[in-house]
């Protein structure tokens, strides 16, 4: 059986979750949804139209302005000897 980084900790204390709140631009959030494996399976003809509306409408009716929200964890523990 391979060994986790958790495994390995003797001491673990109860994971801390912080809300983290990232900025994008029209352009910058149309790339990050690029990246996502949900919209890089669908055929270039489709998603770059889709992607380029959702840039359009960002810069026009949101103040070229975006946020993604979620939540990021930070587990701290003490490595068994």
């Amino acid at each position: 059986m391979s060994s986790t980084p958790m495994m390995l900790l003797k001491t673990c204390r109860k994971p801390t979750w912080y809300p983290t709140v990232q900025w994008f631009d029209g352009d910058g959030f149309a790339d990050h949804l690029r990246s996502l494996s949900l919209y890089r399976r669908l055929d270039r003809d489709v998603r770059e139209p889709l992607l380029d509306a959702i840039a359009e409408r960002i810069r026009t009716r949101m103040g070229d302005r975006a946020s993604r929200r979620y939540l990021s964890v930070l587990r701290v523990g003490q490595r068994a000897e």
